[in-house]
């Protein structure tokens, strides 16, 4: 029996503009600074601002500092702070992508937060098998299951719950940890491309309680392979399927994915692109079924509500192509001599 992780219920972590972390990092590269000269650094060059310019609080800058602590790309010298081998090498990087997260400092960031102890033991411990802890070696998700004691109208003491998958664990959230771990660590992961999330429609046949999730993705994995897995996890649940009529079985495409993107370590949007892939390849024993004009209105409705992992519901794990979506999947099985 795999040991659960054990949570930091003052876990520092919180959700993180990555560019104005990294431009933060920067700073303390000019010469040696202390906590104080930093911020006053920052704010005097405006380094961290809110989305209409003006400067945020002593938090703000706490914040994604605290970011750089905890990936490791900046530590304390005496009195002053300087980047970290790792954090001069992501700087070097961000700098020649013109100061944005392009694809090697996204790399660079992903190795950093897989070797975080901190994020190990709050964020990627939380998908542990009975296989291993480690992460990306085995698939898993977490099913973000909806808050308790609900009726108090004071935020700060609701409870929440996430659930493993694999393993039935049950963890439950502070909303102190929520900030920290699913929406800092949990958000980490998403910008940077080592996590992502999905909504799947319960009339799909999705138990509501873990209809929403949020799974590991390994960024790495090279596309022949992921083309060769998601081949073989479609036509596995094809074959599992009961025919509805002759040998034609037919799949919700929510469900679908909800199989798939865990299992493959591929985000919903690679596993969409995957599907017409697949269905280019087999037009000849599959098809996709349009959505009616609510679900279209439905998903367009709930288009905007953005990345971050939050408790509410999100845009459903459709197809769409073309501009319209598709809700179920029509497939032969294939001759078995």
């Amino acid at each position: 029996m795999i040991e659960p992780a054990q949570l930091d219920p003052k876990i520092p972590t919180r959700s993180v503009d990555f560019d104005e972390a990294l431009g933060l990092l920067a700073l303390s590269d000019e010469q040696p600074r202390t906590y104080t000269e930093l911020l006053n650094r920052a704010l005097e060059q405006g380094t961290i601002v809110d989305r209409k310019g003006k400067n945020l609080k002593k938090s703000s800058f706490h914040r994604n500092w605290k970011t750089l602590e905890t990936l490791g790309l900046i530590h304390k010298q005496g009195q002053f702070h300087l980047p970290t081998g790792l954090g001069r090498t992501v700087l070097f990087s961000f700098r020649r992508e013109g100061s944005d997260v392009g694809s090697d400092t996204g790399r660079l960031l992903r190795q950093a937060m897989l070797s975080s102890e901190l994020a190990r033991q709050n964020f990627f411990a939380l998908f542990a098998t009975e296989r291993t802890r480690e992460p990306l070696e085995y698939p898993a998700a977490l099913a973000l299951l909806p808050a308790k004691n609900v009726e108090t109208t004071q935020t700060k003491n609701r409870l929440y719950q996430i659930q493993n998958i694999a393993t039935k664990c049950i963890y439950n959230l502070s909303y102190r940890q929520v900030i920290g771990i699913i929406w800092g660590l949990g958000g980490w992961a998403i910008k940077i491309g080592l996590a992502d999330q999905l909504y799947a429609r319960p009339q799909d046949g999705i138990d509501l309680a873990l209809s929403k999730i949020v799974f590991l993705v390994n960024p790495d994995r090279p596309m022949e392979e992921i083309t060769g897995l998601f081949t073989e996890e479609i036509e596995n649940l094809i074959n599992q399927r009961e025919p509805v009529y002759g040998n034609t079985v037919r799949l919700p495409i929510s469900w679908l994915f909800y199989q798939i993107c865990p299992s493959v370590q591929v985000t919903a949007s690679v596993a969409r692109q995957e599907l017409i892939r697949w269905l280019g390849l087999n037009e000849n024993r599959a098809f996709v079924e349009g959505a009616s004009q609510p679900v279209i209105k439905n998903v367009r409705r709930r288009a905007g509500s953005g990345a971050r992992i939050s408790w509410q519901r999100q845009e459903p794990a459709l197809l769409e192509m073309d501009g319209r979506y598709y809700t179920y999947l029509f497939c032969q099985k294939k001759d078995i001599a």
